[in-house]
C-alpha cells in the first residue's frame, strides 16, 4: 500500500506539471492574437498621437531626440506592446518545456508520499504512460523525439547560465551570449503531443485512485 501511495502522488506531481506546461501554451496562442489584435493597433495610434501632442513632430523611427524619451515615458499604456507579446510568448515556451521536463529530471522521493522521479519503477511507469497515450508507434517516436529535443535544450540552454547553446563570451566589459527560442516545428509537437501525455497521466492517476 505504501508503493502504491507513492506511485499516486508522483504521477499527481507530473499531472500538475502537465496542466501548468498546457496553460502556458494556452496563453502563448492568446498573446498572439493579442499581438495582431485591432486593440493593440488602437494604442499604437494612440501613442503616436501622443508623441506627436507632446514633441510636436511625427515621430520617425530613423531620428531621435533627447526630448522623445519624457514622451515616451508619459504616454500610460493599457495593454503590451507588439514587441512585449512575442517577449511574453518567448519566455512562455520556455517555461512550458522546464514544466514538462519536471517529469524526466530528477525530483525528491517522500516515504509513504511521493515516489522518486528516477527510480526503476518510476522510469517503467513513464514508459507505460507514453505506450497508453500513443498507440502508433509513428507518434510514439514524435513524442520521444520532442522528449529529446527539449531535453537538450533545458540542458544546454534554460537550466543553465552557460549553457553549451548559448554561445558565452565573457569580456572584459561584461558577458555576452545568445539566446534561442524553441523553433515553430518543436512548438507544433508540444501543442498536439502534451495534452495527449497528460489524458493519459490523467487517466492513470484517476484508475489508481478508485481502487
Amino acid at each position: 500500500m505504501t508503493q502504491e501511495l507513492e506511485i499516486i502522488g508522483r504521477l499527481q506531481l507530473w499531472l500538475g506539471a502537465l496542466e501548468d506546461c498546457i496553460q502556458c501554451i494556452q496563453l502563448c496562442h492568446r498573446m498572439h492574437l493579442t499581438a495582431r489584435s485591432p486593440e493593440l493597433e488602437l494604442q499604437e495610434k494612440a501613442r503616436q498621437q501622443h508623441f506627436e501632442k507632446i514633441i510636436d513632430r511625427i515621430e520617425n523611427a530613423h531620428v531621435a531626440y533627447v526630448a522623445d524619451q519624457s514622451a515616451y515615458d508619459s504616454f500610460r499604456r493599457w495593454l503590451p506592446t507588439e514587441q512585449e507579446c512575442d517577449q511574453i510568448i518567448f519566455h512562455l515556451h520556455r517555461l512550458a518545456a522546464v514544466y514538462f521536463l519536471q517529469i524526466y529530471t530528477k525530483g525528491n522521493a517522500e516515504l509513504g508520499a511521493v515516489m522518486g522521479n528516477m527510480t526503476t519503477e518510476s522510469k517503467a511507469l513513464r514508459e507505460k504512460l507514453e505506450r497508453s497515450a500513443f498507440h502508433e508507434e509513428p507518434e510514439l517516436e514524435n513524442f520521444q523525439c520532442l522528449k529529446a529535443t527539449l531535453l537538450e535544450f533545458r540542458h544546454g540552454e534554460i537550466a543553465h547560465a552557460d549553457g553549451a547553446r548559448m554561445q558565452v563570451r565573457h569580456q572584459s566589459n561584461g558577458v555576452s551570449y545568445t539566446l534561442n527560442g524553441i523553433d515553430t516545428e518543436t512548438i507544433k509537437a508540444m501543442q498536439a503531443l502534451i495534452p495527449k501525455f497528460r489524458e493519459a497521466v490523467r487517466l492513470e492517476a484517476s484508475t489508481r485512485l478508485s481502487r
